[in-house]
């Protein structure tokens, strides 16, 4: 996907749901008007961030650690995730975990659809 392409996406997204502020502050509509679910969870994984995950009923979970240590990162990570869902990235498994090598703001991701995850929340 091209920069452009996922710019679109972001930039529909921001305006379907951002009326004033950050689009961190609507978070919990976006999530909520998408049929997200979004859970905090306490992992003893350091490294571990987030994942976006479909339970078996097909029900699409944010999960974010509650142990990560800045709002920034916690609101990077949650766009980050947002950005996997709305680009339709396709799972290997029932779920991507992103851990800190995957979610990098400054500098590219070795993994393709890491990389487009992370420029989603940067425009975001």
């Amino acid at each position: 996907m091209t920069n452009n392409e996922i710019e679109q996406i972001s930039n529909t997204l921001f305006q379907k749901y951002v009326n004033r502020g950050g689009s961190h502050k609507q978070f919990s509509k976006i999530i909520e008007r998408e049929g997200l679910k979004l859970r905090v969870v306490d992992s003893p994984n350091i490294k571990f961030l987030g994942a976006l995950t479909f339970g078996s009923n097909s029900q699409p979970y944010i999960m974010i650690n509650k142990n990560i240590p800045n709002t920034g990162r916690k609101n990077f990570t949650i766009a980050h995730e947002l950005g996997h869902f709305f680009l339709n990235h396709k799972l290997n498994s029932s779920s991507f975990e992103c851990f800190e090598d995957d979610i990098i703001e400054d500098k590219q991701s070795t993994k393709n659809i890491e990389h487009e995850a992370n420029y989603f929340a940067s425009v975001l």
